[in-house]
């Protein structure tokens, strides 16, 4: 996602743009030519890349038009991207010198970062350590060899999610705040994890924000409220007299 634009790596399609969460979509390979399968996906700020099997492309407009980012790679093939801060991690396979690639100037270069001889499906950070996850192993090397000094993303959530008030009679206030514009999804569940309500699914600006769950023709008991921003997920247990 890119501001309000929402994107999708397809099959056959090549990449797929949405600006209404996801209710219709258009084509935007121009620059594609024949390579619309796209394998992987990642944004660093307003850039958007794609690998395709004609090598990695870059957009600076949404889709709109691209460009090919592929010098340095051995192999054009990328099936991952990690991106921390102006820093883009590529997994590649399907060469000698297949592996982890780097590029601090957008994609304009790539550069190998030791990690030979290897296919590269999954990329992951955590703490000071960058994850790569091969055909048959997992491999670790820290950030700072690649002179990255590593500082954790701040939460979409802010805020403890709250509930007031709880216990409650007939209505309750879900109240938190996220410090990123993001899609979310803030639902009501009973004990058994059915969702009995769900009070938002849109997309939120940061700040403070609070929906009311009003309980009318509920049976009394506990139930759980539930908030999905991005990849995080936040629960608390509220009570109905």
């Amino acid at each position: 996602m890119i501001g309000s634009n929402l994107f999708a790596g397809t099959h056959e399609d090549g990449v797929l743009r949405s600006s209404d969460n996801g209710k219709s979509w258009i084509d935007v390979n121009n620059g594609f030519s024949v390579y619309t399968t796209v394998v992987a996906l990642a944004v660093s700020g307003a850039n958007l890349f794609a690998s395709t099997y004609g090598g990695v492309f870059l957009s600076t407009d949404n889709g709109t038009s691209w460009t090919l980012a592929n010098t340095g790679l051995s192999y054009n093939l990328v099936f991952c991207f990690k991106v921390i801060g102006n820093t883009i991690f590529a997994g590649t396979g399907g060469s000698a010198l297949d592996g982890v690639y780097l590029s601090t100037d957008n994609g304009a270069s790539w550069h190998n970062t030791a990690l030979t001889t290897m296919y590269v499906n999954a990329l992951e950070v955590s703490g000071g350590n960058l994850f790569a996850g091969t055909s048959d192993t997992l491999w670790r090397r820290s950030l700072s060899d690649s002179g990255i000094s590593y500082v954790a993303q701040p939460k979409l959530v802010s805020t403890l999610l709250t509930s007031f008030p709880n216990p409650f009679t007939q209505s309750t206030s879900i109240k938190f705040s996220t410090s990123d514009h993001s899609f979310a999804q803030v639902s009501i569940h009973n004990l058994l994890g059915s969702e009995v309500a769900r009070l938002f699914s849109g997309e939120l600006d940061a700040g403070e924000h609070s929906f009311t769950w009003d309980a009318h023709g509920m049976p009394a008991g506990m139930y759980v409220a539930l908030v999905k921003i991005g990849g995080e997920v936040r629960e608390i247990p509220i009570v109905r007299f």
